[in-house]
């Protein structure tokens, strides 16, 4: 028998979010993160420390890698 998860424990939902940075609005598909618009942003763990000391929700796939060019600049 499957155990049921916790609402905490569950995946987000597919919803339309809207980027904290730019204020875009975009698909953030967290429970098919292979269907995610950030899919092929690939961070270090650095730099998703470096973004999550920043912001506590989702990015737009643009932004993320905006911040991950600005994290590589001020860390070169």
């Amino acid at each position: 028998m499957k155990k049921e998860q916790s609402a905490a424990e569950q995946p987000k939902a597919n919803v339309q979010e809207v980027c904290p940075r730019c204020q875009q609005i975009f698909m953030c598909q967290a429970s098919d993160i292979s269907q995610c618009q950030c899919r092929n942003v690939c961070l270090t763990k650095p730099q998703s420390e470096y973004i999550n000391q920043q912001y506590t929700t989702c990015l737009c796939a643009a932004c993320l890698q905006i911040l991950q060019h600005e994290y590589e600049q001020t860390r070169g």
